[in-house]
């Protein structure tokens, strides 16, 4: 017990950190702008009020798929055996057992957790009361399975009692499949013999396909995992192996590889392989194994990655402030794999083409695609698998984090590469080229029933959703929960206490909730004179399209001009202007600029394209921006560059 009791506090500590982690990369630009003296006379903007319109957060009606919180899962004590040692792959078939620690939250006379495809042997089923006199609990009545809500319930003839602990046990079987679901067994040729191997993939919500559990990201657990074998294949899992055993199964021997018990964690991340791969493996900097896996024939191709990984984890440990919470990394190739990485915390799967390279056919392009994806998996090691959404409708808070952070572990690993400088036309190009059509969607976006959580993981939450987390980060805020709503609130309490009267949640909410996003129009009048309006961009105007008027973002303003001298440097705090949602423009007073036309002299918005939005000038302007780049382009930050090349061929 006091084992378990320091892990627990230990989580607990980690996560603390954490979500101090989360503030330095969620809080964008929002407190640094409203703490800035705003030049001009474009008034007071607080964030809070009504104005602007546009979609509203949604309500919380309670999901009817959602489980009841009557259990908390504490612990899965989990048997694997998946056998891909039959002769037809027909007969592959994935056995298990699952004993499961629930704390009680409420009297109950049901059990209802995930299960749906799963064989589950009725008499298997029992309860078992922990602590007090201990011994059998309820008996088991009946058991019911809702196909539609991929759940099982277990009714009993006496109740569960709140705040006490009870012990779940079943064992269940299902077949193997090719499909990419649940545990799969997938094929490969080495020197012409197939070879098969069995994964998990869990993501986002399989694990209910491959053992009866609480399947929703907030019920994270601890994990003990058992995993059976023949003696040719090696099982990888979270968490090193401890132990192993002979086993008799089946009426047959195994080894059985017990492995260290796992942090708490989501059932989706959970995650093991049976294979006959190949290692090579190094020590971080900071002392743990970084192992790399793939087919014997292809282990040497893996070196970079693993350079890759080696350098960029502790970067993060120092980026973050926290150290790497499992005691080893592992990555491994899968011959055949749907996704181009899947972050399993501790045990990281990829594509072959996204972790193998080869010297003997040089590829600076193919280097820099693998060194993406595998920064990009290990941030999530930090933002997902540490710390999680509470609820899938916060997807893009895993994804819009990590792939910022590919691009800062990249740069840290291979600056030559100046990948910064590729962000605007890579994900921000990206982002805005998806998103500028009326059947975009915002990055917020309400999940409810279980066809919606694999909706969730599109192509909007990863490269919007960086670009948003892009606009601006500080490093003096921290927030305790993991829903957007939360975050915005606890950063709205910490900017009251330093005096700044701002609701964050107020503020974001044209950026997580609406989709699209705006044009800023620039004009120049009398000398000195810019005045800066706003409006919702689509790529194609329909008659069926929503009203524009509704859809008004605070958006953060910067400029330089010719005479300052600043349109080749990343923006400061003191150079923003805030462009509030509820006016329509904002005048702002640059006395060393001319009037329209009288000279060559331009303004430049967006300073280093750090906002997501796309600007318009009027006509002198664009003349003055393209003789400046005539010139002299090197006076103009090269995002920005980009970003003239990207606004003039979107808005002509």
């Amino acid at each position: 017990m006091a084992g378990k009791g320091c892990s627990k506090g230990r989580t607990k500590i980690i996560l603390t950190g954490m979500f101090l982690v989360v503030a330095v990369a969620v809080i964008l630009f929002v407190i640094i702008y409203f703490a800035t003296d705003k030049r001009g006379d474009e008034g007071s903007s607080n964030g809070g009020g009504g104005g602007g319109g546009g979609p509203v957060e949604p309500g919380d009606p309670e999901p009817v798929f959602r489980l009841p919180p009557t259990l908390k899962p504490e612990h899965y004590h989990l048997q694997f055996v998946p056998d891909i040692y039959r002769n037809s792959t027909a007969d592959f078939r994935l056995y298990g057992s699952v004993t499961i620690r629930v704390l009680c939250q409420e009297n109950t006379l049901s059990v209802i957790l995930h299960a749906i495809g799963l064989d589950i042997a009725r008499n298997s089923v029992n309860v078992t009361t922990i602590g007090g006199s201990g011994g059998a609990g309820p008996d088991v009545k009946s058991l019911r399975t809702d196909e539609a809500r991929e759940t099982m319930e277990i009714e009993l003839n006496a109740p569960l009692v709140k705040d006490a602990r009870y012990d779940l046990h079943m064992t269940f079987e299902a077949p193997l499949t090719e499909k990419f679901q649940a545990v799969y067994f997938s094929s490969y040729k080495e020197e012409g013999v197939t070879q098969y191997l069995a994964a998990s993939i869990f993501v986002p919500s399989y694990a209910r396909r491959a053992f009866p559990c609480f399947d929703e990201p907030a019920l994270k657990a601890n994990f003990t995992l058992t995993i059976l074998r023949k003696p040719t294949y090696v099982a990888l899992a979270n968490m090193p192996r401890r132990t192993t055993e002979n086993r008799t199964f089946n009426g047959e021997e195994w080894l059985a590889d017990v492995f260290q018990e796992s942090p708490a964690m989501s059932t989706y991340l959970m995650a093991f392989t049976v294979c006959r791969f190949k290692s090579i493996e190094a020590n971080t900097t900071r002392g743990y194994k970084f192992i790399a896996w793939s087919r014997p024939q292809s282990v040497n191709q893996t070196h970079f990655a693993l350079d890759v990984g080696t350098a960029v984890m502790p970067y993060f440990d120092d980026y973050f402030g926290i150290p790497f919470a499992l005691p080893e990394q592992e990555m491994i190739a899968m011959p055949d794999f749907q996704y181009g990485g899947m972050e399993h915390w501790g045990l990281v799967g990829y594509k072959e083409r996204a972790m193998l390279y080869s010297d003997a056919l040089p590829s600076v392009q193919d280097r820099q695609n693998i060194a993406q994806i595998v920064s990009h998996e290990l941030a999530h090691m930090w933002f997902g698998d540490l710390l999680t959404m509470l609820w899938w409708d916060d997807t893009w808070l895993n994804e819009g984090f990590a792939s910022f952070m590919e691009y800062e572990g990249m740069n840290h690993a291979y600056p030559q590469w100046r990948v910064h400088d590729q962000f605007v036309v890579e994900a921000f190009r990206f982002a805005m080229s998806i998103d500028a059509f009326e059947q975009s969607r915002p990055l917020y976006k309400e999940v409810r029933y279980p066809d919606d959580v694999l909706a969730a993981y599109d192509r909007i939450i990863y490269y919007k959703g960086a670009c948003i987390v892009r606009m601006k980060y500080i490093n003096d805020f921290a927030y305790k929960t993991a829903t957007h709503i939360d975050l915005w609130n606890s950063l709205s309490t910490e900017a009251e206490a330093d005096g700044l009267m701002v609701n964050v949640s107020d503020v974001m909410r044209g950026w997580t909730v609406q989709k699209n996003f705006p044009v800023v129009m620039v004009t120049r009048g009398r000398r000195g004179q810019i005045t800066v309006s706003q409006s919702r961009y689509l790529l194609e105007q329909n008659m069926d399209s929503n009203s524009d008027e509704a859809y008004m973002w605070d958006i953060p303003f910067t400029f330089a001009t010719t005479s300052t001298h600043n349109a080749d440097v990343d923006p400061t705090p003191s150079d923003v202007i805030w462009l509030p949602r509820d006016k329509n423009e904002v005048t702002i007073i640059e006395r060393s600029l001319p009037g329209p036309g009288e000279t060559d002299q331009w303004v430049l918005a967006n300073i280093g394209c750090y906002g997501y939005y796309r600007v318009n000038y009027d006509v002198s302007n664009w003349k003055a921006l393209v003789r400046q780049l005539n010139v002299d382009h090197k006076k103009i930050h090269t995002s920005n560059r980009a970003q003239i090349i990207m606004d003039s061929w979107n808005l002509a």
